[in-house]
């Protein structure tokens, strides 16, 4: 193992997913020096890149937060998403309190708040009366075009065709995105749809060529909502290239391998990356790990566990009538009300949690990403203040 010089920074962020990008984001643009670890894929690449606000129906009372405190950062995390992902390439629509409705990628409808923008082109709302024409490959499971075409029209008010293009294996694997622009160009253009559902095919480096579709085409082009594909992955690199602009040092592949805490306070977080291994003293800590899905939380047997073996856990439900799968959905990081972490049943004054790591925050499917990230940017005002 190499040891690596000890680094010093105000604020450590553990997590880079969008409760940790937002937390880094926040306390660097407020002049900190911020560092972000992460390891693994976190739970927002995995999401379809929608944003869904549940407000204070999935951030429990029972975590104590101020809900004033709370919707003024409800009402951050939905500007921030707006404009600064617009500033980071993602152009992003919607309103927290005002939910869309979508199309996913086997033709069930889904509500959403805030969207990318080749989603929003899908909207119930924006397709009404229109001629639709959904393409798709011969052999992609995760958007299956004919189930897709088909849920399409059941609507009176839609005419909806279906082309296939090929295989993943023959054509989405091997070509390059002019490739694909040509092909669903040259497929719509023998199609009569003024409305074009493809796969979701361009990365956050490439989603200026979603206007060249258009306008090459003539036609309006959507994706439909698909969890584990390329929404997820533009929303994640967004965030981090948010994150990275206002200064924040990121690493990767970095994992916590012990924290030293001593008079409730926490002063040094040990990181491991490969063969390296590294000290790092902070001013103040938040952990943004996730909860079951983003490996945040484990479980073992009926309990939820911290996998680091260090936080208290608490459970919001619990009782002769709770179901497993309920109890463990409830369960998270026990902390006060200020969100520092409970250790040992002891506050620390400068660790604090965040996201889906908290109880009854663990939500599936990103459903509760915008909650999350609210819950982060309390968590970030909080570090801030505590590094100081």
């Amino acid at each position: 193992m190499i040891d690596l010089p000890k680094k010093e920074v105000d604020v450590l962020v553990i997590g880079s997913g969008a409760a940790g990008a937002i937390s880094a984001w926040d306390s660097a643009v407020k002049g900190l020096d911020v560092s972000m670890i992460g390891v693994g894929t976190p739970a927002t690449e995995m999401s379809s890149g929608c944003i869904r606000f549940n407000d204070d129906r999935s951030v429990p009372e029972g975590l104590g937060l101020d809900r004033g405190d709370l919707e003024d950062a409800f009402s951050r995390a939905e500007r921030f998403l707006i404009d600064e992902m617009k500033t980071s390439g993602l152009k992003m629509e919607g309103a927290r309190r005002d939910q869309g409705r979508y199309y996913r990628c086997h033709g069930t409808i889904v509500p959403e708040n805030i969207v990318q923008g080749p989603t929003s082109s899908g909207g119930l709302d924006r397709i009404e009366g229109e001629r639709i024409c959904v393409i798709g490959f011969e052999d992609r499971t995760e958007f299956d075009h004919r189930l897709f075409a088909k849920a399409l029209a059941q609507r009176s008010d839609l005419r909806v065709e279906h082309i296939a293009v090929g295989t993943t294996n023959g054509v989405l694997r091997n070509s390059s995105v002019d490739d694909l622009l040509d092909m669903f160009v040259d497929a719509a253009g023998s199609a009569s749809g003024e409305v074009v559902f493809v796969p979701p095919f361009i990365s956050l480096k490439d989603i200026d060529r979603w206007e060249e579709l258009e306008k090459r085409s003539g036609r309006k082009f959507a994706e439909p909502v698909m969890d584990l594909g390329m929404p997820g992955a533009r929303l994640r690199d967004a965030l981090i290239s948010s994150a990275s602009r206002a200064g924040v040092s990121i690493t990767n592949g970095a994992s916590i391998v012990g924290m030293s805490i001593s008079k409730g306070s926490l002063n040094e977080v040990t990181v491991r990356s490969g063969h390296r291994l590294q000290h790092i003293e902070c001013g103040a800590a938040v952990f943004c790990g996730g909860g079951l899905v983003g490996g945040g939380l484990g479980v073992s047997g009926k309990d939820v566990i911290d996998p680091l073996g260090l936080f208290d856990v608490r459970y919001l439900r619990e009782g002769d009538g709770i179901d497993i799968l309920a109890r463990a959905s409830s369960g998270g990081i026990r902390t006060g009300p200020g969100l520092e972490a409970i250790v040992d049943g002891e506050k620390v004054r400068n660790l604090f949690v965040a996201g889906a790591s908290l109880p009854g925050m663990n939500i599936v499917e990103g459903n509760g990403i915008g909650d999350a990230m609210a819950t982060a940017l309390l968590a970030s005002k909080a570090a801030t203040e505590a590094s100081r």
